[in-house]
């Protein structure tokens, strides 16, 4: 079709076609180049592996020169690791002293206490769950199971419950 023989709703008809044509032709490029890079990346990558396994054994058959780095660190960088380890330890003996102090104290375990119980309990440790239950409520019962399956995990704190109808003070103050 000509140009001249060529109305006017005809040549945008054209117009459009080869403009979409146009814009598919360039996201094909586009996806063909993001295709080639993604191959291009999987190639690399199997490269890198395989220099990584290379190295592997080059490594594993090659102690002698591992063993020379080594002897590059310096006094200083012993020093250092085993100021870090001691200090570990350290913590590590405090932690495990401060379980031994809790279970002695009573912690570990979910146990009742009265009124004239509670100052001692709550001021004796320094994390203290304390539950006030009341016997008829269902939702007491429900905590209760709670804390008793996390309190032989959680040494760090005391857990003790209070009947809350025997403690009338406590309950009008706290």
């Amino acid at each position: 079709m000509s140009a001249q023989t060529a109305t006017p709703g005809t040549m945008q008809k054209m117009a459009a076609e080869i403009f979409s044509d146009m814009v598919m032709e360039e996201a094909i490029k586009d996806k063909t180049i993001q295709v080639e890079q993604k191959l291009k990346d999987e190639q690399t990558g199997k490269m890198v592996a395989l220099n990584n396994k290379s190295e592997l054994y080059h490594g594993q058959h090659h102690h002698e020169e591992d063993e020379d780095e080594d002897e590059d660190f310096g006094d200083e960088e012993y020093k250092i690791m085993r100021d870090i380890r001691e200090r570990r330890m350290a913590e590590m003996k405090n932690q495990y002293q401060e379980k031994q102090e809790n279970l002695v104290k009573g912690h570990g375990k979910y146990t009742e206490i009265t009124e004239e119980e509670f100052l001692p309990n709550v001021t004796g440790s320094k994390f203290v769950v304390c539950h006030f239950y009341h016997k008829d409520f269902e939702r007491c019962k429900i905590v209760d199971m709670h804390l008793r399956k996390i309190a032989s995990t959680h040494t760090e704190a005391k857990f003790v419950y209070l009947n809350a109808e025997k403690a009338p003070f406590f309950i009008k103050k706290l």
